[in-house]
């Protein structure tokens, strides 16, 4: 494989509306997540019956928020994590991609980010992948430190980077 080492270079003189990365993309295994995997414990798996609190995490999120971590609980196997007084303080599912891949987004209330509620839901959305025999992965910005923190807690192995890029109209 051939490293691009100037990847500007590669995008002078395109008319760029946007770009989005570099991005951490990470896989785990039994192996590389180990113990972490048993903070799933605290987590509830999702029903219809937590469809409120799930209206209600999505309310307090912003829509880009939520476009990025909020998973559809009857769609996807999803994961919560409720704090004492049953609020529903992070949300993560996982879309299955080609059979083998357990794509995992992740979305936690703005007053309990960095509680460690998030890496508890995507431990659980993790562990359940690897029952299913999938592949779990982890994506984020390199630049969302707290999201990276999920990724070096739970083991997950650093495989590639990906950048986004839009082109704007001509």
């Amino acid at each position: 494989m051939r490293r691009l080492r100037a990847p500007a270079a590669v995008l002078r003189g395109l008319p760029i509306d946007r770009i989005v990365g570099p991005a951490f993309i990470g896989y785990g295994t039994r192996e590389n997540m180990g113990p972490s995997l048993s903070l799933a414990d605290t987590a509830t798996r999702m029903k219809r019956e937590h469809d409120a609190a799930v209206h209600a995490l999505r309310e307090g999120c912003t829509e880009e928020e939520w476009s990025h971590g909020g998973s559809n609980q009857r769609a996807v196997p999803a994961f919560g994590r409720f704090d004492d007084t049953g609020e529903l303080a992070a949300l993560a599912g996982y879309a299955t991609w080609s059979d083998e891949i357990a794509h995992i987004a992740v979305v936690a209330a703005p007053g309990h980010r960095g509680a460690g509620h998030a890496t508890v839901v995507v431990a659980a959305a993790a562990r359940h992948a690897l029952d299913a025999a999938l592949l779990p992965q982890y994506r984020t910005l390199l630049a969302n430190e707290p999201s990276m923190a999920i990724a070096r807690r739970l083991g997950f192995e650093r495989y590639g980077s990906s950048v986004f890029v839009r082109l704007a109209d001509r």
